[in-house]
């Protein structure tokens, strides 16, 4: 037998483990039939005879009775053998369905049952079973942490993550072994990168269902899947069902032959194959007697030869393909596509119970898809199928036609008509809104602010100073204690004078600390500050457009995390996070679109700008911890600018996309034509902090999600015309004259950065985002609060500032 070392562990696995889901029997909706459980303890006795040393079970295998066999199996036998197990699923109270739960306390209730049910003290590899709910992960992960540090557990692992979710974990602590679904049947993780991703960071890999949930033995027939019991999971997984299984049992039938070839069996060689990458460190395969073991065991120093690798390739790439068309085929019988003219929109059709009738915009053209419920008309033909509904698929039809009629009369087209609709909805829900009182305010006496030393956090610090009677509590990081003050000191001196603090320091707490610590590395006050503080407001964030994601999950994820927990401690605080309205952007499948309001939480929008992903990221976790009982409020911010008196703007401008954008065009000396129309508000600091003051500061108002952004939209064709009457020259040019500065180091740097955080030079085939302000404004006016519209002197002012640093 092979013995191969895990990842960076000083563990070895023998290259076959065995594994127990069928163990765990029958009786439930995932189990694998009756199991006899004297033969269950001989087949891990037998495994272990034959030389594997490791064994993989999981508490929802017959729910706790696979583990418990483990522990009868491994009686005086303990330390020969390497246990994996698992957490974060388990029977709910009724006994009647699984259920996901990543939570710190379910975990450690979790860890607890597994070792009393195998009788040891300690389990060698744990993992998270699935990455289920994805907003408890960082919870549940850093729960894993803190039981290898304890000695519950000698090594932390997951299974079925794919790469954005172990990135995400791997920011906490190592991730030492994965354990993907990895077989001849289904080989995605070699094309998702996941085996390049765990090589590259030294992840050990074990691959369960090696053989396929038992097709892969060789040994399944259509008798025998007519034989298999009612309550035998395999009955309704796809590789066992037509077309799907007759093509497999075709592949079955030519790995055979290479196996006999080879003195070898079908699942021998299946087993083989997927220990060939050497990113995997072992194979599970299961056995429910000695007999099955003693077979599949013998893969274990099996090196398939290079011929043989290359055949299996082949063969394999010929099967996928031949389940491609199949698959195809499937959806073609249950899926009619119709084409209309472009501008047709999608009708506000009542979907029928077994029908579902979806029209949307695509390449140009209206996207008609009709499909049916497989379960439903599966005993029927697709002609009797057709005929049923082909009525109600030309009323889709005349519908669209007639709306695209009205549509075009309206001198719209479909994306801009639904946008239309979608805001009207948008304010007549906010018409339904009733606010309470909102001249009463809250008392709070003391304020943890984080991001004291920010752009936005210095000018929250004046606000709350001005606007309320609070203590000021400021984590501040530094090289040491005094260094921490010395820089918030002269942020505040930057900003409103070198007299502010000693004018408020009664009022300030300057806190060395790290957010991105346990405890904010604050332990000599932690305890008393969670007994003190009656609310957080977290405006400290990484605000690069570039570099490594797992930097900014560390300040804007991970950060947030520490302070939700701080949140809940001792007493319930109030917990204001500042946000970006870029959490709104992004891509969503389907959509054209996406009316981003107050109202909207998670659309499905997806993007790799690090700074937005992070931050939508850190949203999750704070709208998790308000279902916890928190009371959360959230304010996305548009694109704070400078001070609307005096033009001065941030001290680290080049992180502001604003400016990065208007450098580039004063240094190129035009905009392009895409751009012109483009539009953008610009947010004075000065009236966002007061804003966010007035709204944190009432009491009526709970678990609110604000839209911080001045409502007055300006074009660049606009601004071009202030930053003329500020004495810069600007036109307007093609894109393609961006070529003439090809070759100058400094030009380039700065056209492609805002290329980059942009794409205001080019379109992107991505959802359009609208950001919506309307009900943050009318709130605010309750208070009086006005934004200002930008004119020429407030250009001429930053304008000025801009050349009194030396930016422009």
């Amino acid at each position: 037998m092979i013995i191969n070392k895990l990842g960076d562990t000083d563990i070895y696995l023998s290259a076959v483990g065995i594994g127990t889901y069928a163990l765990g029997g029958g009786g439930h909706k995932y189990g694998w039939g009756p199991q006899d459980d004297k033969e269950s303890i001989a087949a891990i006795r037998r495994a272990v005879e034959l030389g594997i040393n490791w064994i993989d079970t999981a508490p929802v295998y017959g729910e706790g009775r696979a583990e418990k066999i483990v522990g009868q199996a491994l009686e005086g036998i303990r330390d020969k053998v390497i246990i994996s197990t698992k957490c974060g699923l388990h029977m709910d109270e009724k006994k009647e369905e699984f259920v996901y739960d990543l939570r710190r306390d379910s975990i450690r209730a979790e860890v607890e049952a597994s070792l009393k049910r195998m009788n040891t003290d300690v389990i060698d590899l744990y993992q998270l079973h699935r990455p289920f709910p994805e907003e408890q992960l960082e919870e549940a992960w850093r729960t894993m942490e803190d039981l290898v540090k304890e000695g519950k557990i000698r090594c932390a692992g997951v299974s079925a993550f794919n790469l954005e979710q172990m990135e995400r974990v791997q920011a906490i602590h190592p991730v030492k072994f994965l354990q993907p679904f990895y077989n001849m049947l289904y080989p995605a993780i070699e094309d998702e990168g996941i085996l390049d991703y765990c090589r590259d960071n030294n992840i050990g890999v074990i691959a369960y269902s090696t053989m396929a949930t038992g097709f892969l033995t060789g040994k399944f027939t259509r008798e025998k899947l007519e034989r298999l019991p009612s309550d035998d999971l395999r009955r309704i997984l796809d590789h066992f069902q037509e077309p799907y299984f007759s093509a497999n049992l075709h592949l079955v039938e030519e790995l055979r032959a290479i196996a006999e070839r080879n003195n070898r069996t079908v699942a021998q060689l299946a087993i083989a194959w997927v220990l060939r990458r050497p990113e995997v460190t072992s194979a599970i395969v299961g056995a429910r007697r000695p007999s099955q073991i003693e077979e599949t065991v013998q893969a274990g120093d099996w090196v398939l030869s290079r011929e043989d690798t290359a055949e299996l390739d082949t063969i394999l790439s010929q099967h996928h393909a031949r389940l491609k068309k199949l698959k195809n085929r499937e959806n073609k019988d249950s899926h009619k596509t119709f084409h209309l003219e472009k501008n047709s929109i999608s009708p506000d059709f009542e979907t029928e119970a077994a029908v579902d009738i979806t029209v949307t915009p695509a390449d140009g053209r209206l996207r008609v898809s009709f499909a049916y419920n497989k379960d439903e008309y599966d005993r029927g033909s697709m002609e009797t199928f057709a005929d049923s509904f082909k009525s109600n698929l030309l009323k889709v039809i005349h519908h669209c036609v007639e709306k695209k009629k009205e549509i075009s009369a309206l001198g719209m087209n479909a994306v801009d008509y639904h946008i239309q609709r979608d805001y009207e909805r948008y304010l007549e829900q906010l018409k339904q809104e009733k606010w309470s009182d909102l001249t009463v305010k809250n008392q709070y006496k003391y304020i943890l602010l984080t991001g004291a030393t920010g752009y936005l956090g210095a000018y929250l610090v004046r606000e709350l100073l001005e606007k309320t009677s609070a203590v000021l509590y400021l984590p501040v990081r530094g090289a040491a204690p005094g260094e921490a003050e010395k820089r918030f000191k002269r942020k505040m001196a930057f900003y409103f004078g070198k007299d502010f603090f000693n004018g408020y320091k009664e009022r300030l707490v300057v806190l060395w600390a790290d957010l991105r610590e346990n405890r904010l590395k604050i332990d000599a006050h932690y305890d008393e500050l969670c007994e003190t503080v009656d609310a957080v407001v977290h405006a400290a964030a990484n605000v690069r457009h570039h570099g490594a994601y797992q930097e900014l999950y560390k300040d804007n994820v991970e950060a947030t995390e520490h302070l939700l927990h701080f949140a809940m401690n001792r007493k319930k605080k109030d917990f204001h996070f500042i946000s970006t309205l870029d959490t709104g952007r992004g891509h969503i499948p389907g959509k054209t679109h996406l009316l981003f309001t107050e109202y909207c939480r998670d659309e499905g929008q997806r993007t790799r700008r690090i700074y937005a992903k992070s931050k939508f990221e850190a949203e999750k976790r704070v709208l998790a911890y308000r279902d916890k009982g928190l009371s959360t409020f959230i304010y996305r911010c548009g694109n704070l600018t400078f001070h609307s008196d005096t033009g001065k703007f941030q001290e680290n401008i080049q992180n502001n996309f604003f400016y990065a954008v208007l450098k580039a065009v004063v240094k190129v000396g035009f905009f392009s034509e895409n751009m012109m129309n483009m539009k953008f508000e610009l947010s004075f600091i000065n009236h966002a902090a007061r804003a966010i003051v007035m709204l944190l500061t009432r009491e009526k108002l709970k678990n609110e999600i604000y839209h911080i952004a001045n409502p007055h939209i300006l074009a660049w064709k606009e601004m071009a015309v202030f930053l003329r009457g500020a004495g810069i020259e600007v036109n307007e040019q093609p894109v393609d004259n961006l070529a003439r500065f090809e070759g100058d180091s400094e030009y380039e740097k700065i056209v492609e950065r805002v290329k980059l955080d942009a794409w205001v030079w080019e379109e992107k085939p991505l959802t359009l985002t609208l950001p919506k302000v309307d009900r943050t404004v009318a709130i605010l006016e309750k208070l009086d609060f006005h934004w200002p519209e930008v004119d020429q002197k407030h250009i001429e002012k930053m304008i000025a500032f801009c050349r009194e640093v030396g930016f422009l």
